[in-house]
This record gives C-alpha cells, sequence and structure tokens, in this order.
C-alpha cells in the first residue's frame, strides 16, 4: 500500500499506521535548492564536451536491431536491466528513430545519478514533440520528475477542446501524482477552462467527484474562473 512517489495526499490506512518523524540539526547557513535550468544544461554540455567515446548514435548493426525489438514491444511489458542500459547507451538513436519511445528511456534512466540526469534534461529540450494521446503516458507516477511532466503538458496544448474533453477525467486523476498542485498541469487545465466554458464545468465536477481536501483550493480556482466566465 506504499505509494511509490509520495504525493501531497494524506495517508488513507490510518488505522494501525506506523509513523515515523525524523528531525534534522540546522547544520547549513543557507536552504538546500535544486540548482537552476541553466546549470543543469552547462552540467550536460561539460560531460558531453568531456566524453571522447564512440558517438552514441553509431552504435553496432545488432544493438540496432535489439533496441527496434525492444521498442515495437508492448508499453506495458518489463525492461530488464540489460535492455535499459542498451536504450540509455543509444538515446540519440531512441530520439531520431523512435521518438515515441520516451517513456521506456525514462524508465532506464538512473535517476539517482545527476551526469544523466543532466544527460536527460538536455535531450529533452531537443526531443520531437509527441502525440497528445503518447504524452498522456508521461504523466504517470513513473514519470515525477518536474522537467519531463512539464514536456508532456507541452504536447497536450496542441489538443483541441473537442479531444480535450475526452481526457479531461484522466487528467483531473494524474492530477494526483503531481509533487505540488501548483505545476504546469494545473495551469494548463486552467487556462483550458477559462477560455471554454464547457471544459470549465466538467472540470469542475470532475474535480468534485474525487472527495478528497486537498483539491479544495483547485476547487476555489476553478469557481472564481466560471464566475469570470458567466460575466
Amino acid at each position: 500500500m506504499l505509494n511509490p512517489i509520495g504525493t501531497v495526499q494524506t495517508n488513507p490506512y490510518t488505522e494501525n499506521a506506523t509513523a515515523l518523524h525524523i528531525n534534522f540539526p540546522e547544520y547549513l547557513p543557507h536552504s538546500i535548492v535544486f540548482p537552476p535550468f541553466d546549470k543543469i544544461l552547462e552540467k550536460a554540455a561539460e560531460i558531453a564536451g568531456a566524453s571522447d567515446c564512440v558517438p552514441m548514435s553509431r552504435g553496432g548493426k545488432k544493438f540496432h536491431i535489439e533496441l527496434k525489438e525492444i521498442m515495437e514491444r508492448d508499453p506495458l511489458s518489463q525492461l530488464c536491466e540489460n535492455e535499459k542500459d542498451l536504450i540509455w547507451t543509444l538515446r540519440h538513436d531512441c530520439r531520431e528513430n523512435f521518438p515515441q519511445s520516451l517513456p521506456k528511456l525514462l524508465l532506464s534512466v538512473k535517476w539517482s545519478k545527476h551526469e544523466d540526469m543532466a544527460q536527460l534534461q538536455a535531450l529533452l529540450q531537443i526531443w520531437p514533440k509527441l502525440s497528445p494521446r503518447d504524452a498522456l503516458e508521461l504523466l504517470d507516477f513513473n514519470y515525477p520528475d518536474q522537467y519531463v511532466r512539464e514536456y508532456a503538458v507541452g504536447c497536450l496544448r496542441d489538443m483541441s477542446d473537442d479531444e480535450l474533453s475526452q481526457y479531461l477525467l484522466q487528467l483531473v486523476q494524474v492530477l494526483r501524482y503531481e509533487p505540488y498542485y501548483d505545476c504546469a498541469l494545473t495551469h494548463f487545465l486552467l487556462q483550458r477552462a477559462q477560455g471554454n466554458r464547457k471544459i470549465g464545468h466538467f472540470l469542475f465536477w470532475h474535480l468534485r467527484s474525487v472527495h478528497n481536501v486537498c483539491f479544495c483550493l483547485l476547487l476555489l480556482m476553478v469557481l472564481m474562473l466560471a464566475s469570470v466566465c458567466s460575466y
């Protein structure tokens, strides 16, 4: 019953639940913050410039055949460690020949290595746009990275209002996987709700049906938008 990424929701299993509280002393004079995005890209460029290996897009024919077989596999199939290593090694081939394989590439990243994360963020800047339907997968709980989710929302902006209406309920549900509600997906949904009264109406009731106190702020924002649209 564990949540794999730890969302902002409370634990529904309060009975007989064990709680662990840890207090950290103030051992640094400044707050711990994530590096700015431009520093991440600088790190990726530094790694790429220091590498003297053969370009990743020139793997052997055997590896390209194996990569093609992996990418054509069912999206729900599990990847073994050797396959993940191959996908990451041929990540530039994935971008050029299998852009829809981005979810599998993300599952192959070693997120504990800041060097790999920096290279991935740089690669996302030049990754072709996915279709909105393919980009929906990137909003699953398997992909908690902020920049990955922002990339997915960027792909969703090409949706028409009619197409967005078909996936509105699913998009409301994946809000539960956002580490923070002040995120790209929330801004996208509220922006589209403001521009279309029908979307705003259904967004309100989809949020209302979740029955979660954490959505109160969003409900109030939607109500404000609904009142603005009525004038």
